[in-house]
Formats: C-alpha cells, sequence, structure tokens
C-alpha cells in the first residue's frame, strides 16, 4: 500500500475478487450522491477537484439521511473527496473511505461547462485531457 494524498492507503494491485459474483446476489444496493456543490449547481464538471458542498448541498444531504434512516446496512463506502464523506456524514452514515471510488478526472475538462468545452472545441478544435 501507498499513502495517497486523500490520507488514506491506496493499493498498488486490484483488490477486486478473482471469482465472480454471484448471479443472484442477496440484499440491496443504494447509492447516495453527494450534496450539491457550487461546480454542480453551475454545472461545471466536477471530477477530482475537492469542492466543498454548498450550504444547501448540506440540507440535501441531510435529507437524504432521513430517507435511509431505517435501513440496515453492512458496508458504507464513500469516495475520499470532502463532498463524498460530509455527505455521508450528514447523512448520518458512517462511511468507509475507499480510494477506489475516486470520481473521474475531467483533465482540461475540469471545472468547465460543456457548452464551455464545446465552445472551445468548436474553434480550436478538441481538447486535450491534459489541457
Amino acid at each position: 500500500m501507498r499513502p495517497s494524498e486523500y490520507g488514506v492507503p491506496v493499493t498498488e494491485t486490484d483488490p477486486l475478487p478473482d471469482r465472480p459474483a454471484p448471479d443472484n446476489p442477496q440484499g440491496k444496493l443504494v447509492l447516495l450522491r453527494h450534496g450539491e456543490t457550487e461546480w454542480s449547481r453551475s454545472g461545471r464538471h466536477t471530477g477530482v477537484t475537492d469542492v466543498p458542498l454548498t450550504a444547501h448541498g448540506e440540507e440535501l444531504a441531510r435529507a437524504a439521511g432521513e430517507l435511509v434512516r431505517d435501513y440496515d446496512f453492512r458496508l458504507v463506502l464513500s469516495s475520499p473527496l470532502q463532498r463524498a464523506r460530509r455527505t455521508a456524514a450528514l447523512a448520518g452514515l458512517h462511511a468507509e473511505i475507499d480510494p477506489l471510488l475516486i470520481e473521474w478526472d475531467y483533465g482540461g475538462y475540469e471545472g468547465r461547462t460543456t457548452k464551455d468545452i464545446r465552445a472551445s472545441s468548436a474553434t480550436t478544435g478538441p481538447l486535450s485531457p491534459t489541457v
């Protein structure tokens, strides 16, 4: 394992099991998206940039917690980014941080709106992911 910039160890090998999942697994999978951030509110692509929740995003996270209050979760996982960790905490969930759940890296598109990206691509050609 190696340390990561998020304070959680990252394994160098693929931790996925070497056997297939059962055809008919028991239980339910519940996905809870993080609350609103300034970037999600304004339509900006948000990947690995660690953008915090807005006040409204925090309200939404608390409300989500009410929706799942009676669930008996066996496992709760979260991305290491603060918007995901904070959403879980405000929802009353005790999440285990999984560095493999880190969001997409949008490269040069990070923080930009789709409209801006399309306008730029129309005049300069497609952006390189590292721009």
